[in-house]
């Protein structure tokens, strides 16, 4: 499995344990403003200037909620986004990213 050190999107996906990231996706930087990201993205960076979603006073909103149960349908690795954004906010992305590259060994 190769290491993920790039962005980590607002959604808090793990991009080293995503499906299309395995065969031909150079991670979220490249891919999340588009597809089924689109709509989390607009709303987190775009238009209220958030790096991730659990900075929002609406979070977990109805886009979330439908996002996060869309997530787990779509990946193997059964990556639950509601505790990364809880992880990101106590531990930092840092040692987020080194965390989630430790369990692809």
């Amino acid at each position: 499995m190769k290491k993920y050190t790039g962005h980590i999107p607002p959604c808090g996906i793990f991009c080293g344990s995503c499906p299309k990231y395995k065969i031909d996706c150079e991670g979220a930087e490249h891919h999340c403003s588009r597809e089924n990201w689109e709509m989390i993205y607009t709303c987190c960076v775009e238009k209220k200037k958030y790096k991730f979603c659990y900075e929002c006073y609406d979070y977990p909103c109805s886009y979330f909620h439908n996002f996060s149960k869309s997530w787990l349908t779509i990946t193997d690795s059964k990556d639950n986004i509601m505790d990364n954004q809880v992880f990101i906010k106590n531990d930092g992305p840092e040692y987020f990213l080194k965390k989630m590259n430790e369990r692809l060994k």
